[in-house]
């Protein structure tokens, strides 16, 4: 079995990482586990445990999944949290027109529902996830810091591909290994 998901890689864009490591920096005393940019990603679906035969079939349904394929540009607008009072978990960084990552998850969707069984029926909410959370001393502290930039533009980044990647868990975090990928306008 093989730990996978979706995705569109995400190169950050300089106004992003800036607010990215002022938070690093401000929040450094608290437990706070911040994604390395060479992981940004914007998950279109998470599918965990993915047995090789299934592997096979998503990589070779993805070449004809993602049509038209065409680069798009997304503007990052506000940070947030996911999690409630003490309990807080991710640090994301928002969309401003999310439209195009809606379209990608609902042409990933229509690529599955023959293969997968299970279905994911949660609400989905594109989103760049920067930082994840546990056991916070500040949790206040941390929600007003991310308050701050709530409504603050971050700069555009192009999408331009889309990849099926296998997370293999380490100690010092996942590791991510590209086992298909679909280039735009190629």
């Amino acid at each position: 079995m093989k730990r996978t998901f979706l995705a569109i890689p995400v190169d950050l864009p300089p106004a992003l990482e800036q607010v990215r490591l002022e938070l690093q920096r401000r929040l450094n005393l608290e437990r706070i586990r911040w994604i390395p940019v060479s992981q940004m990603h914007l998950t279109l679906r998470f599918l965990g445990d993915t047995e090789p035969g299934m592997v096979e079939s998503i990589c070779r349904a993805m070449q004809d999944a993602y049509i038209p394929p065409e680069t798009r540009d997304l503007t990052f607008d506000g940070l947030g949290i996911f999690g409630h009072r003490s309990m807080l978990k991710v640090i994301w960084a928002g969309i401003e027109d999310p439209e195009p990552v809606v379209k990608l998850r609902e042409q990933t969707d229509q690529m599955l529902t023959g293969l997968l069984q299970e279905q994911d029926h949660r609400p989905f909410r594109p989103h760049l996830t920067l930082a994840r959370m546990k056991r916070l001393h500040e949790p206040d502290m941390v929600r007003q810091e991310i308050k701050n930039y709530e409504h603050e533009e971050m700069g555009r980044v192009r999408i331009d591909r889309v990849v099926f990647f296998e997370s293999i868990l380490k100690p010092g975090g996942p590791e991510y290994s590209c086992l298909e990928e679909v280039v735009f306008g190629s």
